[in-house]
């Protein structure tokens, strides 16, 4: 779906109502991105990392080196991102 493009000096972020990915760092031969959710996903294979930020959201860290890092589990949380980011999860607790 749609969304914007926000720069600021850490990071490219992406938001529809919310931010809910962002690009961190572009290295040599790597993409680090992050996906923001609202629940812990610490067996998903395709994360490195999960910050936990004060039981409401959890930021989940990925690494991509090559296009075939954007497996079908990748995606399906991707687009559970997208989903926090229109803040669908603040209209389901209504």
């Amino acid at each position: 779906g749609p969304f914007e493009l926000h720069p600021v000096k850490t990071r490219i972020a992406l938001l529809t109502k919310m931010r809910f990915c962002s690009v961190n760092k572009i290295g040599a031969g790597y993409i680090d991105i992050h996906l923001v959710l609202t629940s812990p996903f610490e067996n998903a294979a395709c994360f490195y990392k999960i910050d936990n930020l004060a039981n409401r959201f959890f930021v989940h860290h990925a690494r991509l080196h090559h296009t075939t890092d954007i497996t079908d589990e990748l995606k399906f949380y991707m687009a559970m991102a997208y989903q926090v980011g229109n803040r669908v999860h603040i209209k389901a607790k209504k």
